[in-house]
């Protein structure tokens, strides 16, 4: 190899190194500045799930007891249609 060839190695490898620093240090703060968004939608999604679930336990229980009900209309309406 000949020297022009060694030193466009060298500042290749300087460039490559000050490039690495640099995005580390970007990447930790945007990850530390991300990680607080991204836990906050998280949360939020966690929340609009709960909420889901329970609506939809609450119309399960609802529908089950409005069928009872109609159950135990439709039974009183066939013993006083018997007798």
């Amino acid at each position: 190899m000949n020297l022009k060839a060694l030193d466009v190695v060298f500042k290749t490898k300087r460039v490559m190194a000050l490039l690495r620093k640099i995005t580390n240090r970007a990447t930790v703060m945007f990850s530390f500045r991300y990680k607080y968004i991204d836990m906050s939608v998280n949360s939020l999604s966690l929340v609009m799930m709960i909420i889901s679930y329970a609506v939809i336990i609450y119309k399960v229980r609802e529908s089950g007891q409005a069928m009872a009900k109609y159950q135990l209309t439709i039974r009183t309406r066939v013993s006083l249609s018997d007798v």
